[in-house]
């Protein structure tokens, strides 16, 4: 679950596309700009940060996941 920081550098190995990923919302928010014009390592640390991850995204990729291991 990434929102804070970018999952391309801090991520599993093998795990990409398992990952709920809110940090370009998060990055856009706080920066007004897009993750690729941000610095390596920028994070968004603000309050509620994380809340961008709604429950939804968090079943359905585990949902995907189940599914493939099935």
């Amino acid at each position: 679950l990434y929102a804070i920081t970018n999952p391309d550098g801090a991520r599993s190995y093998l795990s990409g596309e398992y990952v709920v990923n809110r940090y370009p919302e998060a990055v856009m928010a706080k920066h007004n700009t897009t993750v690729d014009r941000v610095p390596w390592g920028t994070r968004v640390r603000d309050a509620g940060t994380m809340d961008r991850i709604e429950v939804n995204d968090v079943t359905r990729t585990l949902d995907e996941l189940m599914a493939k291991r099935n």
